[in-house]
């Protein structure tokens, strides 16, 4: 059998630069939650932006199911990649495993 070649990149200090700017310029992303009935996943295609610190802030209005979902069970990921031409799954891109905050303001 072949050794399956390696996919994911080593952390360097490159790879962790390359996702902090994906994670700073990228502004559409993919939310994955849980349904809350079924804890079926499910993701959709949401706006994003960071705060001062770099983290992500993603904007929900309380009548989407992921509202719903992320107040039953605060677990999700985000992934954020650059789109360009060709094969899309050779381009960048990052996921985020994440808790989420509701921030009220």
């Amino acid at each position: 059998m072949k050794k399956r070649a390696e996919t994911l990149q080593p952390v360097t200090d490159e790879a962790i630069r390359q996702a902090k700017n994906l994670i700073r310029t990228e502004r559409y992303g993919a939310l994955a939650s849980l349904d809350p009935d079924s804890g079926t996943p499910m993701s959709s295609r949401v706006l994003t932006a960071t705060d001062q610190r770099g983290a992500p802030i993603i904007l929900i209005s309380q009548l989407s199911a992921h509202f719903a979902a992320l107040e039953a069970d605060a677990r999700c990921s985000v992934m954020l990649g650059q789109a360009g031409q060709g094969d899309p799954l050779a381009d960048p891109r990052s996921t985020l495993v994440e808790c989420a905050v509701r921030l009220l303001f």
